[in-house]
């Protein structure tokens, strides 16, 4: 026991001259992720472990605590742009997202990231599933069942929840489905009204100067004057 606890002095001795000479400072082993210590060396972070070893190079101005947004990794930060390292010390997600948000919300194992002013989705492997392309994504579900409203240059259309641009962003403005008719919604495009599909074809092409709830509504659907109504 006592040989134990002297090697451990040691090693403590050893460590602690060995980090004046390159650290500003040496936080306590443990606090962030068993037997590493938080270094800092001119106001940037990293780790080292009781080994001495520069686990990870300090370079980051703040790492947030390990398992705060993914299981086992750390948020981290440089040059005001954020992304992860792991519990091995790898940088999972490179730097380059002025935003990060928490797994889960918009969609399972799926983050919402913010790059130049547009939004996309990492998973929790660290691929960038949906690239940062999107002036703004509303929740899955809202307009259709594991679809997403997605908004490029003011014009609108849908990712499916594998990521997919199911209905491309070309489009002043679509409503939920159902409104006018079952599983269509209805969309405008130049000032003119269409409706697309649940499977989001382009059922009624963007030709008409409107259309009215509860009356019977002409269509033109593969090349045959149609009837729709509620």
């Amino acid at each position: 026991m006592k040989k134990a606890l002297l090697t451990f002095s040691i090693m403590m001795i050893i460590l602690f001259a060995f980090g004046q000479q390159k650290y500003d400072s040496i936080f306590a082993f443990g606090t962030y992720q068993y037997d590493w210590a938080l270094i800092k060396r001119n106001e940037l972070y990293g780790f080292i472990t009781k080994e001495r070893y520069e686990i990870v190079k300090p370079k980051y101005t703040k790492i947030s605590r390990f398992g705060e947004y993914q299981h086992e990794w750390a948020l981290i930060e440089k040059d005001g742009l954020y992304g992860f390292i792991t519990e091995e010390g790898y940088e999972i997600v490179k730097p380059k997202y002025t935003k990060i948000s928490k797994f889960g919300e918009y969609q399972y194992n799926w983050a919402l990231v913010e790059k130049d002013g547009l939004y996309g989705f990492i998973t929790e492997e660290g691929y960038e599933i949906v690239k940062p392309k999107y002036t703004k994504i509303s929740k899955f579900g809202e307009y259709q069942y594991n679809w997403a409203l997605v908004e490029k240059d003011g014009f609108y259309g849908f990712i499916t929840e594998d990521g997919f641009e199911i209905v491309k962003p070309k489009y002043t403005k679509i409503s939920k489905f159902g409104e006018y008719q079952h599983n269509w919604a209805l969309i405008e495009k130049d000032g003119l009204y269409g409706f697309i599909s649940k499977e989001g074809y382009e059922i009624v092409k963007p030709q008409y100067e409107s259309f009215i709830k509860g009356e019977a509504i002409e269509g033109i659907i593969n090349g045959k004057k149609v009837e729709i109504s509620e």
